[in-house]
């Protein structure tokens, strides 16, 4: 059975996203993910690895952290992978949206 945290949505009002999944969550059968819209900030980060449980202070009944995450899912105009540094991300996509912004002028 598959639980589902969808349609959470944190960070920018882009129409580009990735979407975060808690992996130890994941491996046990669940799917808890977030939205993460860029652009975004570490204020954002921070509050999307909260939205799916990442983190020191979430712990499963034998005492294990769920500490990882990775990307499911995408929409951005590069390719990601699936354990890329969300903040690397979003320096990536500030500088595309910089240099098509530079290509129109």
């Amino acid at each position: 059975m598959m639980m589902e945290q969808d349609g959470k949505r944190v960070g920018g009002d882009s129409d580009h996203w990735i979407y975060l999944t808690n992996l130890k969550a994941y491996n046990e059968g669940f799917l808890l993910g977030v939205y993460l819209h860029f652009p975004f900030d570490e204020e954002d980060l921070a509050q999307a690895y909260q939205t799916i449980c990442v983190g020191n202070e979430f712990v499963d009944e034998f005492g294990y952290s769920y500490e990882e995450y990775f990307i499911t899912d995408y929409d951005v105009p590069f390719s990601v992978g699936e354990y890329d540094f969300p903040q690397s991300l979003a320096e990536r996509f500030i500088k595309a949206v910089y240099k098509f912004d530079l290509n129109r002028k």
